[in-house]
């Protein structure tokens, strides 16, 4: 019995064997292959953008030694990596400073240009603006693809933007999202960022430096920041860029002088802890360093250890105040500080002069 139904089974599965073998034989060559779609509207603007700017968006690798407290490891190395945007065809990339910048905040680092379709080649800062936290690097090339701008004045919140950078390292990524707010202001690494465009387009680590465009195929931004969440460095939703417009006065020093022209007041500066304010009986304030020989601190009569209160009758009781109350002067602004000196309040006025180009930014 057993032995009749293992024939059975063996028979029947033949047959499915053969049946099969014929079905498959008789369809060779004659899968169906089905038409691509018609893409819709949106997407053919999104990859015309992307295939106008994409050539125009760089990647930028840094490297370079940082000292240390470590008296073992004295020297660390250092390595980051960021985007940038060409904006002249004879090699000047926009990008970030905090891309070209080492932990120590020194904008010297070896820097490392790849175009797309190129070798990466060497490129060199030409400067950088903490109050934009923007940079231009300048490599030896000519006659190469150029990115429009835009007139950021013009946005509005809702309109297509469209994020192309390296982001965590990956070359060429796309994103897109809308403007989502525009004005804001946040607490960058040397002080107030303001005027930022918000967007929903992922932004991440390594996009800074890149490309924010509009459904134009124009650029209306310089990738810049991202919200994070405690225990997160992840795009959650809500980036940051400073508007093009920021950046074309930085572009116009660069065309006239070289360099990018910054206000200065002539001396270094620094919070006062907490315990110093206390057991010295200290205002809440600013305390200056050594004003540099010949510049406006020095000339004006301000001296090593003032420590600043007001600027222009406004408060300031940390150095990220000052910065703030400063960060909309321009070269030749004259600048009121109240400064605390042996027990007294003095007012002191200065000029604002052109920062240095030997200085570090």
């Amino acid at each position: 019995m057993k032995r009749g139904r293992s024939i059975a089974l063996f028979l029947l599965g033949a047959m499915v064997a053969f049946v099969a073998v014929q079905v498959f034989q008789g369809h060779e060559g004659k899968y169906v292959v089905m038409a691509q779609g018609r893409l819709q509207p949106d997407e053919e603007t999104t990859i015309s953008v992307v295939k106008k700017m994409d050539p125009t968006v760089v990647s930028i690798m840094v490297q370079g030694t940082v000292e240390t407290n470590d008296w073992f490891n004295p020297v660390q190395q250092f390595q980051g990596q960021g985007s940038g945007v060409i904006v002249r065809s004879d090699g000047f990339i926009l990008t970030n400073k905090h891309v070209v910048s080492m932990p120590d905040g020194r904008t010297s680092p070896t820097v490392t240009v790849t175009i797309p379709g190129k070798k990466p080649m060497e490129g060199q800062v030409r400067g950088a603006d903490p109050r934009s936290d923007l940079a231009i690097v300048k490599i030896n090339e000519k006659n190469l693809p150029v990115a429009p701008l835009g007139n950021s004045d013009e946005l509005q919140v809702g309109q297509r933007t469209i994020a192309i950078g390296n982001p965590l390292g990956l070359t060429r990524s796309v994103t897109s999202g809308i403007v989502s707010a525009l004005g804001r202001s946040i607490q960058g690494e040397q002080g107030p960022l303001e005027g930022l465009i918000q967007t929903d387009a992922a932004i991440n680590p390594g996009n800074s430096g890149g490309a924010l465009v509009d459904s134009t195929g124009r650029l209306i931004g310089i990738n810049t920041a991202i919200a994070s969440v405690r225990g997160s460095q992840g795009n959650v939703g809500i980036g940051f860029a400073v508007p093009v417009n920021t950046a074309r006065a930085i572009l116009d020093d660069i065309a006239k002088t070289g360099h990018i022209r910054l206000p200065w007041i002539g001396v270094d500066y620094g919070d006062i802890s907490p315990s110093a304010v206390q057991w010295y009986n200290l205002p809440q304030g600013v305390v200056l360093r050594a004003p540099y020989p010949g510049g406006p601190a020095a000339k004006a009569g301000l001296q090593r250890n003032d420590i600043v209160v007001k600027v222009d009758g406004a408060r300031v009781g940390t150095v990220s105040e000052l910065q703030t109350a400063l960060h909309a002067k321009n070269i030749g602004d004259s600048v009121e500080f109240t400064v605390f000196r042996d027990g007294e309040t003095l007012t002191v006025k200065l000029k604002l002069a052109e920062r240095p180009t030997e200085l570090a930014v």
